[in-house]
């Protein structure tokens, strides 16, 4: 489950390329999704037609009930309430089954420290960059140097295909 549709459609289309060789079907199931397409999908995830279901808000509702729900997976899980949380875990119950649950967050919020350290989760952290990820560079610069700032940046996006990100701090 993911808390935006753009996010969670993302998900599934790189879920898609890598499960479906396998014989795997992902479904997706969002807000935006209306009419016969939302009650098709819905029925292909209450058969277990589909496997891997990948969404939004839209996983937890009443309507959707799973084949067999094993592992929900809740990106950024910060955006979604505790309530929300517990309704989709609940949905494999019904059935019998308890499932596992990772939650995962790039977010060091106060309630999510607070349940790691006193809540029953085990943590794992992520603390190296991918083999042969250029390391992060970050750097302060004057304000008076913004002309030649943006120049920099727009060189570097436009001609060596780099990224940037850019935090200006409000007055």
């Amino acid at each position: 489950m993911a808390p935006t549709e753009l996010l969670a459609e993302q998900h599934a289309n790189n879920f898609r390329l890598w499960f479906e060789p396998l014989g795997i079907e992902v479904g997706w199931l969002a807000g935006k999704q209306k009419g016969k397409a939302r009650i098709a999908q819905q029925e292909a995830i209450a058969s277990g037609q589909v496997s891997m279901v990948v969404g939004t808000h839209a996983i937890f509702q009443e309507q959707v009930q799973f084949a067999g729900l094993a592992l929900v997976i809740i990106d950024e899980q910060h955006r979604f309430g505790v309530h929300q949380r517990l309704a989709l875990w609940e949905k494999g119950q019904i059935q019998g089954f308890h499932p596992h649950q990772l939650i995962m967050t790039a977010t060091p919020i106060p309630r999510t420290l607070a349940m790691t350290a006193y809540s029953d989760l085990d943590t794992s952290v992520i603390d190296e960059l991918p083999p042969g990820r250029t390391p992060v560079t970050t750097v302060a610069i004057a304000d008076t140097r913004r002309s030649e700032i943006i120049e920099r940046v727009r060189n570097a996006c436009r001609d060596e295909k780099r990224q940037a990100y850019w935090v200006l701090y409000a007055d």
